[in-house]
């Protein structure tokens, strides 16, 4: 290159140009992204609760999880091309209450511990101001459970797939 630079005059320099602009389109444009927004339906109504993943085809994008509202509408932002989808609401199946009298053979120190909270009452409210943070660990996932087949849990078996335009893009996920 160097050779042609010195020898070349004005002809080196367009060259040197269009490599240039030949690397910058390789290396420098990325892929692009698209805005997806909608519902995911489960018989026809609105899922009313749960998380969808999206893992685009392209190993080297990671996976992106985005909640639903107690609606089933989601909106997340993806790079464009294929992406493989799958819909979990397990974390809102309600878990079965002990069954009382049972013994869960705790130390006696931890049933006396359990007795006073039951005995004290629930636990002090957040604050007025509101300030509680969506992250913290009492946080529990929005929504009501719907079961739906298990399929639908995991992105190698839920047969789901859309292909992500550049822009903004209304897409509905019925689970069929």
């Amino acid at each position: 290159m160097l050779l042609i630079a010195r020898n070349g005059g004005m002809h080196a320099a367009w060259l040197r140009c269009g490599l240039l602009s030949i690397v910058a389109v390789v290396v420098g444009c990325g892929q692009g992204k698209g805005k997806l927004s909608g519902q995911v339906l489960w018989n026809g109504a609105p899922l009313p609760g749960g998380k969808v993943t999206f893992r685009p085809a392209d190993p080297k994008a990671n996976p992106v999880v985005v909640e639903l509202d107690e609606g089933g509408n989601y909106e997340v932002s993806l790079p464009t091309g294929e992406v493989l989808v799958s819909v979990d609401n397990r974390d809102l199946e309600p878990r079965p209450a002990p069954i009382a009298g049972t013994s869960l053979n705790l130390p006696p120190e931890v049933r006396d511990a359990i007795s006073k909270t039951k005995k004290e009452g629930a636990p002090p409210a957040p604050p007025p101001d509101g300030n509680q943070t969506s992250a913290s660990p009492s946080s529990k996932p929005r929504g009501q459970y719907v079961r739906i087949p298990d399929k639908f849990y995991t992105i190698d078996t839920s047969g789901l797939k859309y292909t992500v335009p550049s822009g903004n893009q209304k897409q509905d996920i019925e689970l069929k």
